[in-house]
């Protein structure tokens, strides 16, 4: 997409689909959103946003407790807003994937600018005042091959 290419984009509506997996002797749940499968404007968010957050309160199977799916819920919203809908910016990411598995939180977004999404989550490290530790990677995936296994 040229730089300063004009784009007429209709956003897909969340399709969430729930799904059960196991790998490596440990059962995850996938929440996805399906409606990124038949979304015809890909190009235009052509990075892969991954944050990983430990769990803190786990079952013996790795999968979260009750506590765990409620405690960071504002957190994790907080996150969402800001990465997909930075202040005084369009529309920068679309959500994808929220994945438990192994006492960890995957949550997953296809990014239009890099750079505000590191800014916004470098901030939010370097500031300390946040409920969970985590790490992120971004990295730029045009063809949304990452996407294959959540979408299929």
């Amino acid at each position: 997409m040229a730089k300063n290419e004009k784009v007429s984009v209709t956003f897909p509506e969340l399709e969430m689909q729930t799904t059960t997996f196991n790998k490596e002797d440990h059962t995850g749940i996938l929440n996805v959103n399906m409606g990124l499968a038949k979304f015809e404007h890909k190009r235009i968010f052509p990075w892969h946003c991954s944050l990983i957050i430990d769990n803190q309160y786990s079952l013996d199977n790795g999968l979260p407790t009750r506590v765990e799916l409620k405690e960071p819920a504002d957190f994790i919203k907080y996150l969402d807003q800001n990465i997909s809908h930075p202040e005084n910016s369009p529309r920068n990411a679309l959500f994808l994937a929220n994945i438990y598995w192994n006492h960890t939180r995957k949550i997953i977004w296809r990014v239009h600018n890099p750079e505000l999404t590191n800014s916004f989550l470098q901030g939010v490290i370097e500031s300390k005042n946040h409920l969970r530790e985590f790490k992120f990677n971004i990295e730029f995936d045009a063809d949304w091959n990452l996407t294959e296994w959540h979408l299929s």
